[in-house]
């Protein structure tokens, strides 16, 4: 948009059409002056479920202002083309965007007390100056500044049997209340978040040992943030998670008490390209990319954590028909704000639990612990990538041919590790449990007994290895010109494998946190999960010049797709057990077939043991694109146009579904043409 939306553009309208979304949208721009331009953009969209389903509606609404400037060395009469920009001292891009999105579910007949809304609205200002700082150099600098407020709610009927819930959102005891039944719940939301963002770049271009040479040195500054009211609801009529007797459900959190996040990057990199005569070419560029995750809420505060990513990539055209490339790398992605700065962890253990059949003589008594499960230690996930390939130019009528080989590796990709540790809950005797006072019967303390409570805080961390590696190939045929077809293809082979650090608990362990009498509950190692998939995507063009008539078929086949699950699954898969203190005891290979073991040695549940296979499957797209009269152009598509659903699976295949059929209609107009039509 910086770059092809800034200057003048003739006016434009484009109209959009399929059985469920129109859209339009607008596109001009104009002098201001003779050193100035001023371009809008508009987009209105809006999408309905069929009629007769349902009710539900969404409307999008976006612009954009985009200002030009330039000072400096300066022809007027060319001030919409490249060369004015690049020419002159100085150049600033100013935008100013605004959007508004309308999420809209209403309540329907057939689902009483369903519905639900959300609402998404910002605006952002951004600034890009360029200044000349010689004939071949310059400095860049964007600024861009995001405020959004972002507001959604639903409500639904949920059905609980009776349950004791308490409303304390500090730690202690309290007397609860019965839930039970069914009642409405509504959950809302409201996010106002914002995003300061600025980046410094010198760039300059030189000759140096035969080369030429682009060098571009720059830093980055992030800052997010948001200061909405967050989850709001009615904490005895929950909407979350289901309260087991030791988890309890989710209390309401403002985003406003989530710290910022601040990050600053440095980076270097060096391109140099040459000419080796005989249609012999050579670029290399090296780079290095240091990311710095800061402790604070601010760029002068400490650091998190930081990690360095270099950079290498070369390309080698020996002929004029064959080009090799190869690269290295490492890239850094920031854990998300939920991960660094997650909700507290609430537990609920049920102390008395006196249910009587008169409402007035219940009573029921909990006490609430809370705990932090954010990770100071999350950091950075580092992917490493590398890659190798060739392109070959097949004929002088257009065809050509690529293969790239690759291998990716991410580590310490942030997955949720589960610490454990215990809680305290206390029994209390009970006096006045007559039926028939109209009075709930009276605790007797001290407490009567105490026991150990085995709970779970479930943590952010880096505890995930992922590996992927496979072949990507591209080929396209030269013209049949007789037919005025093409053929393209673009295929991909691709191999996954993804890593758990840490160990698993049993998916019963819920039902042993109540139970009094189950003593230990075993733990596993991790799933590894590995993945095969074979994509064919085939394309036959068709060309009409005299008429500008193009036809395009598409056929996306899916020849292999597999996943499967690696991990002991019979009762002699634990690796230990875990008290009801807390405390993980592993046990020794050797000694898991002694009778001691005999109550933890149960099938591990929730693995898979087969892979899970989808039968090979294809879909057909299909789009015609037209000119039209007065520099108009149309565009007809046709998505899954034979309407085919997948499969449902079988005996060795699971079903796997593709999405119905849909027809679109795009038109675009330039509004000067009609004018002068009209």
């Amino acid at each position: 948009i910086i770059d092809t939306r800034a200057g003048v553009v003739d006016p434009e309208v484009s109209l959009r059409f399929d059985a469920r979304t129109t859209e339009t949208s607008f596109v001009g721009g104009t002098k201001l002056g003779s050193r100035q331009t001023g371009t809008l953009t508009l987009d209105v969209a809006r999408t309905r479920l069929p009629t007769g389903l349902r009710n539900d509606e969404a409307t999008r609404f976006s612009t954009q202002l985009a200002h030009r400037a330039l000072f400096g060395r300066l022809d007027p009469s060319d001030l919409a083309g490249n060369d004015a920009a690049t020419n002159s001292r100085l150049v600033l891009d100013t935008r100013a965007d605004l959007y508004h999105l309308i999420d809209n579910r209403p309540e329907q007949p057939s689902l009483p007390g369903e519905e639900s809304r959300s609402r998404d609205v910002g605006a952002r200002i951004s600034e890009r100056a360029r200044l000349l700082t010689g004939k071949e150099s310059h400095f860049e600098f964007t600024g861009s500044f995001e405020h959004g407020h972002q507001t959604s709610f639903a409500r639904g009927n949920q059905l609980r049997a009776a349950t004791p819930v308490t409303d304390r959102v500090t730690a202690g005891r309290a007397i609860g209340r019965y839930i039970g039944g069914v009642y409405n719940a509504r959950l809302d939301v409201d996010g106002a978040p914002t995003v300061a963002y600025t980046r410094a770049e010198f760039l300059d271009h030189r000759d140096a040992f035969g080369f030429s040479q682009e060098l571009r040195l720059g830093t980055e500054l992030r800052r997010e943030s948001n200061n909405g009211k967050g989850f709001q609801f009615d904490i005895e009529k929950p909407s979350g998670s289901t309260f087991n007797g030791v988890r309890g459900f989710d209390r309401p959190r403002s985003f406003a008490s989530i710290p910022a996040v601040a990050t600053t990057a440095f980076y270097l990199d060096d391109k140099l390209s040459r000419d080796l005569g005989n249609g012999v070419l050579l670029n290399l560029q090296a780079g290095l990319r240091t990311d710095l995750l800061h402790s604070g809420t601010t760029w002068f505060s400490g650091v998190r954590d930081r990690v360095l990513q270099p950079r290498f990539n070369a390309e080698l055209a020996p002929t004029s028909w064959l080009r090799l490339r190869a690269g290295a790398g490492r890239l850094a992605k920031s854990p998300s704000i939920g991960d660094l700065f997650p909700a507290p962890e609430y537990f609920d253990v049920i102390n008395v639990n006196f249910f009587a059949n008169n409402p007035s003589e219940r009573l029921a008594v909990l006490t609430t612990s809370i705990f932090d499960p954010t990770n100071p230690d999350l950091g950075y996930s580092i992917a490493d990538k590398a890659e190798a390939g060739f392109e070959i130019r097949l004929g002088s009528n257009g065809g050509n041919l690529g293969v790239v080989g690759f291998k990716d590796k991410i580590r310490n990709g942030v997955g949720i590790k589960q610490e454990p540790t215990f809680i305290l809950r206390e029994h209390f005797a009970l006096t006045n449990t007559t039926p028939g006072t109209g009075k709930p019967p009276v605790i007797v303390e001290p407490a009567s007994s105490a026991d150990s409570v085995p709970i779970l805080i479930e943590r952010s961390a880096n505890n995930l290895t992922e590996t992927s590696s496979g072949v990507e190939m591209t080929a396209t045929l030269p013209e049949i010109s007789s037919l005025k077809t093409r053929l393209a293809f673009q295929g991909a082979f691709v191999r996954s494998r993804l890593d758990k650090e840490g160990i698993e608990f049993a998916s019963s362990f819920p039902d042993f946190q109540v139970s009094e009498n189950q003593q230990r509950s075993p733990y596993y190692n991790g799933v590894t999960r590995t993945g095969e998939r074979l994509l064919l995507t085939t394309r036959i063009i068709h060309h009409q010049p005299a008429v500008g008539l193009v036809l395009t078929g598409t056929v996306q086949h899916t020849l292999r797709d597999i996943e499967r699950n690696i991990g002991g699954t019979d009762t002699l898969a634990f690796v230990g057990y875990i008290t009801r203190g807390g405390s993980i005891v592993p046990v020794a290979a050797a000694d898991k077939t002694r009778p001691e073991y005999f109550d933890i040695r149960i099938p591990r549940r929730g693995i898979l043991n087969d892979p899970q296979k989808s039968a090979p499957d294809w879909i057909f797209s299909f789009q015609l694109a037209k000119t039209l009269p007065l520099d108009g152009q149309m565009s007809f598509y046709a998505f899954n146009a034979f309407d085919r659903f997948g499969s449902y699976g079988g005996l060795k295949t699971v079903p796997h579904f593709y999405q119905s059929a849909r027809f679109g209609l795009e038109v675009t107009m330039p509004l000067e043409a009609l004018v002068a039509w009209r």
